[in-house]
C-alpha cells in the first residue's frame, strides 16, 4: 500500500531541493539576493515565513518559518553546535504580527521541518570565523540527521535535543563533513566514541567494546549499529576501527 504524500511531505521535499540550490552556490558565501530568489529569505525580518507556500500547513493559519536571520547583534540568540537558541525579540510592530511570526516558528518544530538559518557577513575576522565553523557544524548535523533520523545509533534515545552528529574520521584527521562520515550519536555515546570506549567493525557494523567495558557499563542498547539503508563510509570506520584498535592493544601490552 502506497503511503499518502502529505503537504508537509512536499515542504520538507521542498526545503531540500532548496538547500541543495544553496550548497551549489556555496553555502558560506551566498549573497541576499539570491536567497530571495529562491524564496529562502524575506529581507530584513528576523523570521520569514512565506504564507503564499506555508500557508496551507498550520491550521492556525500563521504558515511555517522557513528562515530566521541571525545577526548576533539585535537579538540575544546564539548558535551552538545543537542548534539556534533564538529569543523572540519584543517590537514596535502589532502584536498580533509577532504573535503570528512565533506561532509560525513553533509550527516548524511542530511539524518536524527545518528552518534555514541566515548568518550575515561579519566585519570582525575572528567571529566570522567562529560563525562560518558553527554553520558548517549545523549543516553536517543537518545532513547525518536527515540521512539516519533523530536516533541515537547505539542506543534508544530519540529525541532530536539529545542526539548528536559525530565524525567518525575527525576534521583534525582531515575528516570531511560529509554525512557518510558521520554518524547520530546521544551526548553521552558522543563522549563515549571519542574516548574510543567502543568501536563499529567496517564491514559487519557490529559494536565493539573496549578491554573490561561490558556494553552496560556505557549504556550501548545495540550489538550492531542501528541504521538501516543508509550506512556510514566503509573506510572512514576502518580507521576508526583500526585507530581504536590499536589504543587498545597498547593498553593491554
Amino acid at each position: 500500500m502506497e503511503r499518502k504524500v502529505t503537504l508537509q511531505d512536499e515542504e520538507r521535499e521542498r526545503r531540500l531541493r532548496l538547500w541543495g540550490s544553496i550548497k551549489r552556490i556555496e553555502p558560506d558565501n551566498v549573497s541576499a539576493s539570491s536567497l530571495r530568489d529562491l524564496g529562502v529569505y524575506g529581507g530584513a525580518q528576523g523570521i520569514w515565513v512565506d504564507k503564499a507556500k506555508t500557508g496551507p500547513l498550520a491550521a492556525d493559519g500563521s504558515g511555517v518559518t522557513v528562515s530566521l536571520l541571525h545577526t548576533g547583534r539585535h537579538y540575544p540568540d546564539d548558535v551552538s553546535d545543537d542548534g539556534l537558541i533564538y529569543h523572540y525579540p519584543r517590537t514596535s510592530r502589532p502584536p498580533a504580527r509577532d504573535a503570528a511570526e512565533v506561532e509560525a516558528t513553533k509550527n516548524a518544530a511542530r511539524l518536524a521541518l527545518p528552518i534555514f538559518v541566515i548568518l550575515p557577513g561579519q566585519t570582525d575576522p575572528m567571529r566570522k570565523t567562529m560563525v562560518n565553523v558553527r554553520a558548517r557544524q549545523q549543516v553536517f548535523r543537518f545532513q547525518v540527521l536527515a540521512q539516519y533520523g533523530a536516533k541515537c545509533a547505539v542506543c534508544s534515545i530519540t529525541h532530536p535535543s539529545l542526539v548528536k552528529a559525530a565524525h567518525i574520521r575527525g576534521k583534525r584527521e582531515k575528516g570531511s563533513d560529509d554525512w557518510r562520515n558521520g554518524l547520530p550519536l546521544c551526548s553521552t555515546h558522543h563522549d563515549a566514541y571519542d574516548a574510543q570506549l567502543f568501536a563499529i567493525h567496517p564491514d559487519t557494523l557490529s559494536i565493539v567494546t573496549g578491554p573490561d567495558i561490558s556494553p552496560a557499563a556505557i549504556g550501548l542498547g545495540a550489538n550492531v549499529l542501528a541504521v538501516k539503508q543508509k550506512r556510514p563510509h566503509r573506510d572512514a570506520l576502518a580507521w576508526r576501527f583500526e585507530l581504536t584498535q590499536s589504543k587498545w592493544r597498547t593498553k593491554l601490552a
